[in-house]
């Protein structure tokens, strides 16, 4: 399993965790930021999900479910060519490395884990998939 976090040489100050619903606007800040990747996209290629805690308690790995905070499982458009597959996922990736750096941004820690759940366990945990394909997930949760 590969988990990164952001790191910085200048201390994080944060005078309070935000509570849950600037969480909440500081995901949607997040998402929005993760949009803008570019590539000529109509559509995003990638998906941000913020998981329930029932979906985050079946889905995250198992070393790290004991972990308080909000998973977000990150997901990529499905493609038949095997080049076009591996731009979507970089794509994906560049949109999920915006995605953290706007939640530290916010004063929210947030890490990426590598080890993401297979399209089947996502659909029995309850999260609809569409056309998209897990990717990695990322555990974020605000600064004490």
């Amino acid at each position: 399993m590969l988990a990164l976090r952001t790191r910085s040489p200048h201390p994080l100050r944060v005078l309070a965790p935000p509570p849950q619903a600037e969480l909440t606007d500081a995901l949607a800040r997040a998402r929005q930021e993760a949009s803008a990747v570019s590539g000529a996209f109509a559509v995003a290629p990638c998906e941000f999900h913020v998981l329930p805690a029932p979906a985050a308690a079946r889905l995250a790995p198992a070393d790290l479910q004991r972990r308080a905070g909000t998973w977000v499982l990150v997901t990529v458009r499905l493609a038949r060519e095997a080049g076009h597959r591996a731009h979507l996922r970089e794509r994906c990736l560049t949109a999920a490395q915006r995605f953290m750096l706007s939640l530290a941004c916010d004063g929210v820690e947030n890490a990426w884990v590598d080890e993401a759940p297979t399209p089947g366990a996502a659909r029995d945990a309850g999260v609809g998939l569409g056309d998209q394909d897990p990717v990695g997930m990322i555990w974020c949760e605000p600064v004490a």
